[in-house]
């Protein structure tokens, strides 16, 4: 198989996976702030609910882990805050970049 089909077949995987996940919540950082705060998040994973109306807040300059039980969804966790992450700095380099 080269590399090209295996690469294909990845990208189906993870388009199945992330057909079967809904996440939602409102950013309330500040846009000039290096932190992210996420107001009412809430994560689903497979119809269930990992996380339900959730405050989240990351500070810039601090380490953070997450701790749980096998399959019950960290790494979720870490792609959506990673996700909102990019998103967050996406658009302040487009704010950045327009001034």
């Amino acid at each position: 198989m080269c590399q090209v089909d295996r690469l294909a077949g990845d990208m189906a995987d993870l388009y199945a996976v992330s057909s079967q996940r809904a996440v939602t919540g409102t950013l309330s950082s500040h846009p000039d702030c290096r932190d992210v705060h996420i107001d009412s998040l809430s994560i689903t994973f497979h119809g269930t609910e990992l996380l339900v109306d959730t405050r989240l807040e990351l500070n810039n300059g601090r380490r953070y882990g997450l701790i749980g039980l096998n399959g019950c969804g960290e790494l979720l966790v870490v792609v959506v805050v990673v996700v909102v992450v990019v998103v967050v700095v996406t658009e302040l380099l487009t704010k950045f970049c327009q001034n």
